[in-house]
């Protein structure tokens, strides 16, 4: 599904996947008791290696992660506040806290809104595997040809209808601000 999606992924939206990834690693390393700064000082060619496929895979998760909350949009699907809830005590009981300490070390961060992403990333997928919306079919039933032909179409039509509202956004902006 993320292969579907067109367009740039915004760059920052890719820094910071990376950066949170870079930073699950080094503190991987720190539990192992690994040097991080020996590390990047002692194979400089490795180190920026690391950085580059650490972006690809930020790239690709900021791109999966997208089409599951275009999915989740598309399929008015919704994330109550008792789901919320249910999984901060979740969160609480894995770290081994209260539900009133995790919400006190939480409040004022952007906490609840990862616990939304997650749930609505979740629901996604759920309704992806859902053997309801997907039918395995024998190779002899496929018509690839047909496949492929009707997924062309379904694409152009898509990227024409998301030309047009990009068209009707640009126009609305200039008939907002004639002198820009």
């Amino acid at each position: 599904i993320a292969e579907r999606l067109e367009g740039d992924i915004p760059e920052p939206m890719i820094h910071t996947r990376r950066d949170s990834m870079l930073d699950e690693f080094f503190g991987n390393m720190k539990m192992q008791r690994l040097d991080v700064e020996k590390f990047a000082n002692s194979s400089p060619e490795q180190f920026k290696e690391l950085l580059e496929e650490m972006e690809a895979q930020a790239a690709m998760v900021v791109r999966e992660e997208l089409a599951l909350e275009a999915l989740f949009r598309a399929k008015d699907m919704e994330v109550s506040q008792e789901e919320i809830d249910a999984e901060i005590e979740r969160w609480a009981e894995v770290g081994e806290t209260t539900v009133e300490e995790l919400r006190e070390r939480i409040e004022g961060t952007r906490a609840v809104e990862m616990i939304t992403e997650h749930i609505m990333h979740r629901k996604a997928l759920e309704w992806l595997m859902d053997e309801s919306n997907v039918k395995v079919l024998a190779e002899e039933e496929v018509d690839f040809e047909a496949n492929l032909a009707a997924a062309v179409a379904a694409s152009d039509a898509a990227k024409d209808s998301a030309e047009d509202v990009a068209d009707d956004s640009a126009d609305d902006a200039a008939s907002e601000n004639p002198d820009e």
